[in-house]
């Protein structure tokens, strides 16, 4: 799954992260700057896990803090490189939103 499907699916509300076996934000906002960091520089993050519940949202079982600091820089809520997302270079925009993540979907069934 790319990026872009990624929080667009979490903006459609067809990806919940917030669930209640998570645990709150405990990412730093360095460190979530770090996560983006990565994706800049091509550097793989761990697959992410996800469950289908039965009602066909998927709810992240793991890579909550990850998909966090994601959606806050998509969102203009933290920089990289003292820049927000709508400031950030078209180049470095589409290296993040073109970037594959490893995703694993659990079924209920």
């Amino acid at each position: 799954m790319k990026i872009k499907d990624l929080y667009n699916q979490i903006r459609d509300g067809k990806i919940k992260s917030d669930i209640s076996l998570q645990r709150e934000i405990v990412y730093s906002e360095e460190k979530q700057v770090l996560v983006i960091d990565s994706l800049v520089k091509g550097i793989p993050l761990p697959a992410f896990y996800l469950w289908k519940n039965n009602k066909g949202i998927l709810e992240v079982l793991d890579g909550k803090q990850r998909i966090e600091a994601i959606k806050r820089f998509i969102e203009n809520d933290i920089q990289y490189e003292n820049k927000i997302w709508k400031e950030t270079e078209s180049k470095i925009q589409n290296k993040i939103n073109d970037t594959f993540l490893s995703v694993i979907i659990c079924d209920h069934k």
